[in-house]
Formats: structure tokens, C-alpha cells, sequence
């Protein structure tokens, strides 16, 4: 029953993690697929979520021939997993930078803000500051308690608007169902490959599906409104605009769904920074100051450079990560061949010593 909780309550604190700003408003499953197949991009996307999260459940047996490496087995890939860390960590970065601006470029729509100081965009990064501290534990509260309220809201303006639209192009659905996954799973990927330490096969397979299938029947209905109507800018805010109550109850929901994504991101480059620093409250403050003076940038144009590059290395991450995973399950590393070998050599000088 314990462990069933934990399945759960880890299930809810990876989607909480996914369910960003983008997500949340409709803007990013806009961008990528717009007038697309709604059911086909919802079988390619399922597929592909099932791929990353399996990756990076099964990060560690990855990250094993990294401790090898640093032993002087297989240093050549040393390398490889240095910079694989630094982008993972970077990318987290990024993604929190914009969901901070996305707070304030929030606020400024729900509630008519026209301010040249991000008021908003402080109150959200100090609540996180706050929220960071307590680590993974924090991360979990508040996903099992906001995840909820998040699917239940995002799958009532859907059917509020009550406008579906089912057909659309299948030419670009793989593609961009490929690019979108990626995009959205390198930056719980650090979190799930913790959740992986205390998997088993079966476990991994059960949290891949599930977790694969909320967010694939979501996306689902989603862009089934989306194709729907002519709104290519925050399509859920302004679908739930059309009622005033809902409206604002949904900005809440988006800030919600904001605070999850960068509390999600903060995690692993708080790990990072205090690696050097070696004082959690001063590392916690060094990210968030770092990621609010970046996030002044503004959001689109956050999101414009820096999430094209993330969706790419994402999926060269992966095919590389799936390259190394298969091959430690096809192939012995010689140093088991050698005791193998040595275990083989000693068993047959003991039946020669016997005859």
C-alpha cells in the first residue's frame, strides 16, 4: 500500500512538473500542433513520453559507467555524461527563467497589471524560494495537493467551451510530437531519475504508463478545442475568459501550474550550485536572483531561442542515453568477462586436481 502511495504521489509531482505556463494556457500545444490530428498527435505523443520517462527512470544504470569512468574504466565517455549534466542542469535553468516571466506576463493579462516593475514576478520567485528549501519533500506536497486541482480545472474549461474539432493534418504529427516530448521531459528528467532509485522494472513500467496517459489525454482535448476555435495566443485563459469567475479562478490555476514547473526546474540546479557553494540557502538564493535578472528578458523571447535548442539536444540525449542502456543489457563489460574467465579457470583446475 506504501509503495502504491509513493507511485502516486510521485506520478502527480512528474506531471505537476510538466504542466507549466505553456501547457496550462494552450499556448505551447498551440505552437506545435495547431490544426494537427488530435488523436494521432495523442498516440505519437504517448509513445514518445513512455520512451523519455523510461529513460530516465533507468538513468542510474546509465550513470553507473559514469562512476566507472571516474575509476579509469570507459574514459572516453567522461566527457559525454559532464557536458549531459551541465545541459540538463542548464536547460532547468532556462525553463525556470521563463516560467518566472510567464508569472508576470500572467498576472499582467488576468488581472489588467500595466506595471514596469514585475511585482508579481518577485512574489512568485520569493514563494519559491521559500517552497525550495524543503527540497524533494516540498516538490511532493505541493504536487499531490495542486496536481488535482490543475487536471480538473484544465479538463473543465475544455468541456466548458464545449467546441471540438477532431480532424486535422497528420503530416507533422511524429515530428512535432517528438520535438514537444522532448522539450517538456528533459526538464523532469533529473527528478525522475531519482524516483528510479527505488523502482522496480515493473514500477518503471506502470509510472511510464500512466504518467504517459494523463498528459496524452490532456494534450487530446486540448488541442481538440484548440483546432476549434481561431486563438493561437493562451487559448484555455480565454476560453475560460468567457466566464468572469472562471477566468480568474483559472489565472490561479495557471500561477499554479507555474509554481510546480519551477519548483520542478529549481531542484536539480540548486544540487548543482550548492555542490560549489556547500550552503543550501545561499545556493537557493545565487539560482532564483540569477533566474529573475535572466527572466527580465521577457518571456517570448526566452522561449524563442532557448526551446528549440532544449527540444534538440533533448532528443540526442535520449538516443544516446537508449544506445548506452541497451548496450550494458546486449553486451558484459569486459571486466565481468575477466571474472568470468578467472571463475571458469579456477573451477576446471579443481576438477584437474581431483583426477
Amino acid at each position: 500500500m506504501k509503495k502504491r502511495f509513493f507511485i502516486v504521489s510521485d506520478i502527480l509531482v512528474c506531471i505537476s512538473g510538466i504542466i507549466g505556463a505553456g501547457f496550462a494556457t494552450g499556448q505551447e500545444i498551440s505552437l506545435y500542433f495547431k490544426n494537427k490530428n488530435p488523436l494521432l498527435t495523442t498516440i505519437f505523443c504517448f509513445v514518445f513520453f513512455c520512451a523519455f520517462f523510461l529513460m530516465g527512470l533507468n538513468l542510474k544504470e546509465v550513470l553507473r559507467e559514469k562512476e566507472e569512468a571516474k575509476r579509469g574504466i570507459k574514459t572516453c565517455r567522461l566527457s559525454f555524461f559532464v557536458l549531459s549534466d551541465v545541459f540538463l542542469v542548464i536547460s532547468c535553468f532556462f525553463v525556470l527563467t521563463a516560467m518566472l516571466s510567464g508569472a508576470q506576463t500572467n498576472a499582467d493579462i488576468v488581472l489588467g497589471l500595466n506595471t514596469k516593475i514585475p511585482f508579481f514576478a518577485i512574489l512568485t520567485a520569493l514563494l519559491c524560494v521559500f517552497l525550495s528549501y524543503f527540497d524533494l519533500k516540498g516538490l511532493t506536497v505541493v504536487g499531490i495537493v495542486l496536481t488535482p486541482i490543475m487536471l480538473f480545472f484544465i479538463l473543465y474549461v475544455c468541456f466548458f467551451k464545449d467546441t471540438f474539432t477532431y480532424k486535422g493534418e497528420a503530416l507533422g504529427c511524429i515530428s512535432n510530437s517528438l520535438f514537444y516530448v522532448s522539450l517538456n521531459s528533459v526538464t523532469v528528467t533529473p527528478l525522475i531519475a531519482e524516483f528510479g532509485k527505488k523502482y522496480s522494472s515493473k514500477q518503471k513500467l506502470i509510472f511510464s504508463f500512466i504518467t504517459s496517459a494523463v498528459l496524452s489525454i490532456l494534450i487530446f482535448f486540448i488541442l481538440a478545442l484548440i483546432n476549434s476555435v481561431n486563438d493561437d495566443t493562451m487559448p484555455l485563459v480565454h476560453a475560460a475568459a468567457s466566464n468572469a469567475v472562471l477566468g480568474k479562478i483559472y489565472g490561479a490555476i495557471v500561477l499554479f501550474s507555474i509554481i510546480t514547473t519551477i519548483l520542478t526546474c529549481a531542484y536539480p540546479v540548486i544540487i548543482a550550485v550548492d555542490k560549489k557553494v556547500n550552503n543550501k540557502i545561499v545556493s537557493i538564493f545565487i539560482v532564483f536572483f540569477a533566474a529573475f535578472c535572466l527572466s527580465l528578458l521577457g518571456f517570448k523571447r526566452i522561449i524563442d531561442y532557448a526551446y528549440p535548442l532544449i527540444s534538440l539536444l533533448g532528443i540526442l540525449l535520449v538516443i544516446y542515453f537508449s544506445a548506452v542502456f541497451l548496450h550494458k543489457k546486449l553486451t558484459v563489460p569486459p571486466y565481468q568477462r575477466l571474472f568470468k574467465q578467472s571463475d571458469k579457470q579456477i573451477h576446471n583446475g579443481s576438477n584437474n586436481a581431483k583426477h
